[in-house]
């Protein structure tokens, strides 16, 4: 069975192409070329939400994307590479990646459907660790926006040049109701995972609300719930190839306070069991901010202050275990052509297991222009302790 799908796989790239450009390409009236570099250091544990170590490395990333088409139909295609070098390990890591894809809007029984699919080939490549190193092609097609149904179905074959291939055959689902001030949607996923001799079922669920309750103090409030399992293959920056199980829990709620100011807060409560990792935890946080304006002659500014809250608990790994609290001061502001954003904060940590404290500085800043209304420019650079990073884009609309 896995090797029909691989060869589904196969003919999807080899026929698939020309499909996608047609969709994208039979209402076209705009372009979008975009450049896209970043270069620095930075550290797991700030790329995946301090849910892994400390291990620090120097990275370097390139992308080129290309959009053409409106509203109505849309084809887009993009090529990037993304390198990353440790100083502490040995799992030195390069990814290529190429996509494809294209939508198209159409009526159905008196209803806009948007159709569409995507072909995306990726190669991971490690230095040393060459046993984990592959390639991935991919393809979906997916239906949106019938009587509020979303469907999606997706296939992917992975060659891994040291050991049996695998493939995988997932199917999406989703509704989404609305009645009023209420918008509520559930979603459900549903896979196949042939990994040599060895078949896994994988399940996903969820559900999201969103309210406008329309009352003077209370302006949005966004609840959601999801669950189920995955492996970390699926996600581009991950270097390891494990199964688990989550589940995970978000509210966020905004509220008018007078004038210009608004104030949100938002909870979270997580767990992710490892199958075969170190990384099992369970995390609970808060977040609270205040965001205004200040306006004065040609000048607009917007501020928000922040405080949070962080605690996360993991019984393989004890000595991870934290709490975090965080102070943070944002603003942005437009003066002509250019706008500007700017955030610092310091980060506290308590380790209780190993008895240490640590204090992080962390700011950012970003900038962006437009030039005569067809080259967007924006620079970026961020600072955490002494990490630092620096990343640039450029747009083009022709």
């Amino acid at each position: 069975m896995g090797h029909y799908y691989s060869r589904l796989i196969r003919s999807a790239f080899g026929g698939g192409v020309a499909g996608l450009a047609f969709i994208g390409l039979s209402h076209l009236n705009a372009s979008e070329l975009t450049l896209k570099e970043e270069f620095g250091r930075s550290s797991l544990s700030a790329v995946f939400d301090e849910e892994e170590d400390d291990a620090k490395f120097t990275y370097w990333a390139t992308g080129l994307d290309f959009e053409h088409g409106s509203d109505k139909a849309k084809a887009h295609a993009e090529a990037g590479r993304r390198q990353r070098d440790y100083k502490t390990r040995r799992s030195d890591l390069t990814v290529n990646h190429l996509g494809a894809g294209a939508w198209q809007k159409t009526d159905f029984n008196g209803e806009t459907v948007r159709l569409g699919g995507r072909l995306q080939w990726r190669e991971k490549t490690f230095e040393t660790l060459s046993a984990q190193s592959y390639h991935e092609s991919a393809a979906k097609v997916f239906a949106y926006g019938y009587q509020g149904w979303d469907v999606n179905l997706a296939a992917s074959h992975y060659d891994y040049p040291l050991k049996g291939d695998e493939n995988k055959l997932g199917f999406g689902v989703a509704k989404t109701h609305e009645r009023g001030p209420l918008k509520l949607t559930t979603e459900a996923k549903a896979g196949h995972h042939w990994a040599g001799d060895r078949l896994k079922f994988k399940k996903e669920g969820g559900i999201s609300a969103r309210w406008d309750p329309g009352i003077k103090p209370w302006k949005r409030s966004f609840f959601s719930a999801d669950f189920g399992q995955r492996d970390t293959k699926a996600d581009e920056e991950r270097e390891d190839d494990l199964d688990y199980s989550f589940w995970e829990l978000r509210w966020h709620n905004w509220h008018p306070a007078g004038g210009p100011n608004v104030i949100d807060w938002k909870l979270k409560a997580s767990r992710k069991d490892d199958k075969e990792g170190i990384y099992s935890h369970r995390g609970m946080g808060a977040d609270l901010q205040w965001r205004t304006d200040f306006e004065r002659k040609n000048i607009k500014l917007k501020v928000w202050p922040s405080a949070g809250f962080k605690r996360m608990t993991f019984w393989e790994a004890e000595a991870m275990t934290y709490t975090k609290k965080t102070l943070g001061l944002g603003a942005s502001t437009r003066l002509g052509a250019w706008q500007a954003k700017a955030e610092t904060r310091i980060e506290f940590y308590d380790y209780p297991k190993r008895q240490d404290r640590r204090t992080y500085p962390v700011a950012r800043l970003h900038v962006e222009r437009t030039f005569a209304e067809t080259v967007d420019l924006s620079i970026g650079a961020g600072l955490r302790d002494n990490l630092f990073s620096l990343s640039g884009k450029v747009g083009l609309r022709i």
